[in-house]
This record gives C-alpha cells, sequence and structure tokens, in this order.
C-alpha cells in the first residue's frame, strides 16, 4: 500500500483498489514506530462517527468505510492537504480569500452542531488545486463542546499556559485559537514551530505587526479570534459576517425517537440497568443518552428485530461508542467485547458497532446537543 503520510495516530494510504480513497490506520506510535495501544479502536470510532455526522456538508471529508478488525477508516482522496499545497504551489492572495472563507464555512458546520474539532491546522484541511476549494478532515479528536480532546491536539496550535477562559478549557474559542493561527500561516506567512505556544496577546501583536498580510479586513477578523478570554471569542459564523458578509450553518437533524414497541418491560429494565452499571464503572458520560438512543436503535422499524440474547452484544457497543465519543476512553473494544455473555463472535461484534457507529439515527440521537 502506497504510504501518503504519517501521522501521530497511524499511517495513511492509498486504497490499492480505488485510488479514489485515503485509508488511514490507527495505531498509536513513538518514536516513529507502532506502538499499538487498546484506546486505538476508540480514537478510530470517534473520528468515524464525528466525519460521518457532517455527511451532508461539502466543507468537511466524507467517510467511505470502516474496518475495526484491520483498525482504519477510509475517506475521500484529496490531492493535497493545504500545508503541502503551500509548497508546491504559488497560492494568490484572491485564491487564499476564497481558500479561508470555505474554511470558515466548514468550522460553521461544526459549530453550527456544537461540535469542537479540536485540531485544526493547515496539515488538516484538504486542498484542490484545480478548482481551489478545500475541505475540513482528521475529526479524530472532535465532540461535542464539553466532551473534545482538546488537551491532545498539537501543541503549538493550544494557546500558552495560564491563557484566560473563564467558562472552561473546552470552549469554541480554542477551535478560534487554532483557526487564528492557521490564518496567520495562510495570510501572514507566520509559521508556529513545533512545541512553541503564544498567548492570545502575543498572538495579535505577530499578527498586527505583519507587513505580509495585505487585506486589512482579514487582519481585523484574525485579531478578533483570539481575545484574552478566549470563552469571549467569536464564532466562525461571526467570522464570516465579518469578513465576507456571508452566513452559512448546517442545520440540526432531526433526532427520530423510536418508541419502545419490541422490547419486553424485563429486558427494557435489564438493557437500562447494565448500561448505567458498566458507565459508572468505567467513567462512561451521558449512560441516559446512550440507554435512550440504544432502545431507539433497537426499536427501529427499518432494521430487523434483535433476538433478546444478543442485547448484551448490543448494549456493549452502544457504551464502547460512548466511551469513544465522550470520555477519554477507558473502555476499550477487547473490554466491551469481554463482557458479552451470548457467545458471540469478535466478528459479529466489530460487525454490530460499525452498524451502529454509522446508522444516521442513531449518531444524530447521540451528538446532537439537545438529545436526552
Amino acid at each position: 500500500m502506497e504510504t501518503f503520510e504519517d501521522g501521530g495516530f497511524g499511517q495513511i494510504s492509498i486504497d490499492p483498489k480505488d485510488r479514489t480513497l485515503i485509508v488511514k490506520k490507527f495505531v498509536t506510535k513513538k518514536n516513529g514506530m507502532q506502538n499499538p495501544k487498546p484506546w486505538d479502536t476508540n480514537f478510530l470510532l470517534q473520528e468515524a462517527i464525528c466525519t460521518f455526522y457532517f455527511t451532508e456538508s461539502e466543507f468537511i471529508v466524507k467517510l467511505m468505510g470502516v474496518n475495526l478488525k484491520e483498525k482504519y477508516i477510509k475517506t475521500q482522496r484529496w490531492p493535497y492537504s493545504l500545508r503541502q499545497a503551500f509548497y508546491k504551489f504559488k497560492i494568490t492572495d484572491e485564491q487564499k480569500l476564497f481558500i479561508f472563507r470555505d474554511i470558515l464555512y466548514g468550522m460553521s458546520h461544526m459549530q453550527s452542531r456544537s461540535i469542537i474539532h479540536a485540531d485544526i491546522k493547515c496539515s488538516n484541511i484538504l486542498y484542490n488545486h484545480e478548482d481551489n476549494t478545500v475541505c475540513i478532515c482528521d475529526l479524530g479528536l472532535s465532540s461535542i463542546v464539553k466532551y473534545a480532546k482538546v488537551d491532545v491536539c498539537a501543541v503549538e496550535y493550544a494557546p500558552a499556559p495560564g491563557t484566560k477562559s473563564s467558562n472552561g478549557n473546552k470552549v469554541i474559542g480554542r477551535d478560534m485559537f487554532a483557526l487564528c493561527i492557521t490564518g496567520a500561516e495562510i495570510f501572514c506567512n507566520i509559521v508556529s514551530k513545533e512545541g512553541q505556544q503564544r498567548t492570545p496577546a502575543e498572538l495579535r501583536k505577530l499578527i498586527r505587526e505583519n507587513k505580509v498580510i495585505k487585506n486589512e479586513r482579514i487582519r481585523a477578523g484574525l485579531l478578533m479570534m483570539v481575545p484574552d478570554d478566549l470563552s469571549k471569542a467569536p464564532t466562525a459564523m461571526d467570522m464570516l459576517k465579518f469578513i465576507y458578509g456571508e452566513t452559512r450553518d448546517l442545520p440540526l437533524p432531526a433526532v427520530v425517537k423510536n418508541s419502545n414497541k419490541r422490547i419486553f418491560q424485563e429486558d427494557l429494565e435489564f438493557i437500562q440497568k447494565t448500561v448505567f452499571t458498566i458507565a459508572e464503572k468505567y467513567k462512561i458520560e451521558r449512560p441516559k443518552r446512550c440507554f435512550n438512543s440504544l432502545v431507539s436503535f433497537l426499536n427501529n422499524p427499518k432494521r430487523d428485530p434483535v433476538n433478546p440474547k444478543d442485547y448484551d452484544m448490543y448494549i456493549s457497543a452502544a457504551l464502547l461508542i460512548y466511551s469513544s465519543l465522550f470520555s477519554m476512553p477507558r473502555l476499550y473494544i477487547d473490554r466491551a467485547f469481554d463482557l458479552l455473555s451470548s457467545g458471540a463472535t469478535r466478528e459479529k461484534f466489530e460487525e454490530v458497532v460499525t452498524i451502529m457507529a454509522t446508522d444516521v439515527e442513531f449518531v444524530n440521537f447521540t451528538l446532537n446537543p439537545h438529545s436526552k
């Protein structure tokens, strides 16, 4: 398989069977060597589900496949990352304006659904030189604002220690800080060195004094993105309005809550008790939502009824997904499989996890900020 790029969470290659696709294999690396960890699959699930949640957005890369056994996902292939493109092409100031607008479109889509990307940077933006379009990729740290893994992002895209955020560390302002650094790279040729951190004031000073940037509206927008208190940062939508006079959101999908017509009361009580017990043991957030989304999934009239003896397999699958999305994972796929008492095979369990992770109704129920 032709290697396209290496990253901290694995290897990105071109699919040898379909060169329009990219294969991203999730294996933690250390000192450039594969160093598999039990939570690799959790990060795979997080990226797959969050990417799938934005299927309707043309500004976020499309998920094309999931393989839990081999620990990879497939996404559509774009020719370059934006960082690669800056080294390869002479990109004009006018082109940069359209590029940044499309990035703001994608970020507005995410923020309109209360999702933080948590790792926005030029290497996580894909670029097509032929039509000067971009899309956002690498949603492996993304989640609903409260649960995004912002502390795992590249240090140079995080604010320096001590930066104020009166509403906590996990706020949209963290994404806007990283987006400001990305914008500074695009328009000002300011590239942060690995491990280098800046306060909002230091970043504003660099942008204010920069001689490369030509567009003063862009400069003013970048300065607005990084207030001293990141909780007060504008949104991507605010920046679209300020810089381009446009708005672009992605409406929340409807949450379908299928009423219970299939599960006997005794089984329903068993499912609820099991979900809450395991969630407490492994410190999995949102057990009530997990239970409700699972019950709705099991009652989906578009799917064949599940044999009650297999309920434990679906419980473990749902909890594995919730552990991946809403916690620093403690319930790994091996542990989730070991919880089963039904005698299901590992292959069957992985199939169930994949089905649930790519089920539109289950994913919408799980990630919609207003679900209960």
